[in-house]
């Protein structure tokens, strides 16, 4: 399962700027139509008192087509070199001669059978892979359907979410209760081999795509833990998790978020309203092993603590740009403890920074993982799609996030969520008497 990033989805930026520019040049036309009909209206009310006027209309009109077409180019180079915030010093167009070259020595020499639509996806994901940013892939379409229902939460698989670092793909949190974690895997294991493939400089899809399969088929990873090499047989199975779970733990509100889902914000709030009708004293909000989701669904979890403020920044090119605020109104003002640990990732890390930081929750725990950047997803025409990193974010008091974490406010050594007995929660629920 791979939650690596935190997305926001949009339509691509130019046919936002085309629709600018179009709107530009109807007001213009417009306008020199008008002028036009006013011209020949005064050119019949002026010719029987000579061409004075009617030369003066010409000029003027001239006058306004030039000034008109000044506009048009002034809009264009701002559609150019502004809002398109194209990178520069890159060349509109790409050089193809040695990438045809190269394809031709392998068309002729590769003593193999090759898939041209195979070697066309590869030259897409190594376009990408050339930006140095582990987190902005080529996705095919096969491997959005993949991502899309990793986020979901049903799928087969080890169960755990990876993250990427420079050239490896990491575990950022195996899942409570599922393969990976009954197998030992650990957050920080770093993934070297699938089934005895290498799997060096891959990206993080790519590794999922391999690692998932059949349930009840297995799957070989050889990891690297603290300089040692471990090799892990594991059993593939139907994985689907919910987003939410709630119960009452002796009047503490205990209320576990796996992941941030389209369905996670609706089933907080639920939760919050059963367990306020039972008269809890408090709340314990677990977000350990929770490797992030939709940033959307995290803001709305926000509002259900806090009453119009702000949960996140974004920042671009050193700038701040949009600020996105919590709802007006909130759910419940009693005391909360929040959960983190280094499996704690994303969007998981927003919310419990926003929490911190506004006084409205004590964290418990450890540095969390620190992923701060965010990517957007643009559907491509050849159905896949560009997972592009296009900010950062900074949290409600605008510190950063990404490789460096949340520190909690207590620190304490992280339990086995699947132990019988969860010391972490014990002590949490120390914090609220």
């Amino acid at each position: 399962m791979s939650r690596d990033s935190i997305f926001q989805y949009s339509t691509t930026p130019t046919v936002q700027y085309s629709l600018l520019l179009f709107i530009q040049l109807s007001s213009i036309v417009y306008g020199l139509w008008s002028v036009t009909l006013l011209n020949l209206k005064a050119m019949e009310q002026s010719s029987a008192r000579g061409n004075s006027g009617q030369w003066r209309n010409i000029i003027l009109g001239i006058l306004l087509g030039v000034i008109g077409l000044r506009v048009v180019s002034m809009v264009v180079d701002s559609l150019d070199t502004g809002e398109s915030k194209v990178s520069s010093g890159l060349s509109e167009d790409l050089d193809y001669t040695e990438v045809e070259e190269l394809y031709d020595t392998l068309r002729e020499n590769y003593n193999g059978e090759l898939s041209e639509q195979d070697l066309i996806n590869g030259l897409k994901a190594g376009l990408i892979k050339g930006s140095g940013d582990p987190y902005t892939v080529y996705l095919s379409q096969e491997e959005r359907e993949e991502f899309d229902s990793s986020l979901n939460g049903s799928f087969s698989g080890i169960g755990a979410e990876l993250g990427a670092e420079e050239d490896h793909v990491l575990i950022v949190s195996p899942l409570d209760g599922f393969p990976a974690q009954k197998a030992g895997v650990q957050t920080g294991d770093i993934i070297l081999a699938v089934d005895g493939v290498s799997m060096f400089g891959e990206s993080v899809e790519k590794v999922v795509s391999v690692i998932r399969g059949e349930a009840g088929t297995d799957v070989e990873l050889d990891l690297r833990r603290d300089n040692q090499t471990i090799k892990l047989q594991i059993t593939r199975e139907e994985i689907d998790i919910p987003s939410v779970t709630w119960e009452n733990r002796e009047d503490v509100g205990y209320i576990r978020l796996s992941r941030f889902a389209n369905d996670t914000s609706e089933l907080a709030g639920q939760a919050i309203k059963e367990l306020e009708s039972e008269q809890v004293k408090g709340y314990v909000l677990d977000l350990r092993n929770n490797g992030g989701g939709y940033l959307e669904s995290a803001v709305e979890v926000a509002g259900l603590w806090l009453d119009d403020k702000i949960v996140v920044q974004q920042e671009q090119n050193g700038e701040v740009g949009s600020i996105m605020r919590s709802s007006k109104g909130s759910s419940t003002n009693k005391q909360t403890v929040v959960l983190v640990n280094e499996g704690s990732a994303s969007a998981s890390e927003i919310l419990a920074a926003a929490l911190q930081e506004t006084g409205s929750a004590t964290l418990l725990g450890e540095t969390t993982f620190g992923k701060g950047t965010v990517q957007q997803l643009l559907p491509l025409d050849d159905n896949g799609t560009l997972k592009v990193t296009i900010a950062q974010w900074l949290t409600t008091e605008g510190n950063k996030i990404d490789g460096v974490g949340i520190e909690p406010d207590t620190e304490s050594i992280d339990s086995d969520l699947s132990d019988e007995v969860d010391e972490v929660f014990d002590e949490a629920a120390d914090l609220l008497k």
